[in-house]
């Protein structure tokens, strides 16, 4: 599945992953927690980002996201699902302004 990976002072990346419980794990860094962004786009980060001190990321509104995290996209069950090219577009544009549309 296409989800978009957000390292910590790195250009966010558009990556196929597995849609496994552990791949998700391995990205972050540990147990994960889903904030829903819109509602189908969720942002994917580690728990204890803060409190296992990680680097910090980006901000994000009043807080401030640490270690790496991803954003994907959820059905209506609210299961984890590739990315459509709409919502890329909008993540483009109002969400993480510095992604590259051209590494699809």
């Amino acid at each position: 599945m296409k989800i978009i990976v957000v390292k910590p002072n790195e250009t966010p990346i558009i990556q196929e992953v597995e849609n496994k419980l552990k791949t998700f794990q391995d990205i972050v860094g540990g147990t994960i927690q889903c904030v829903p962004l819109t509602k189908d786009i969720v942002l994917t980060c580690n728990d204890e980002g803060k409190l296992l001190d990680m680097p910090i990321n980006r901000t994000f509104g009043n807080d401030i996201l640490c270690g790496t995290f991803f954003i994907t996209q959820s059905n209506n069950e609210g299961d984890f699902i590739s990315l459509s090219d709409d919502n890329l577009k909008y993540i483009k544009s109002r969400i993480l302004t510095d992604l590259p549309l051209d590494n699809k």
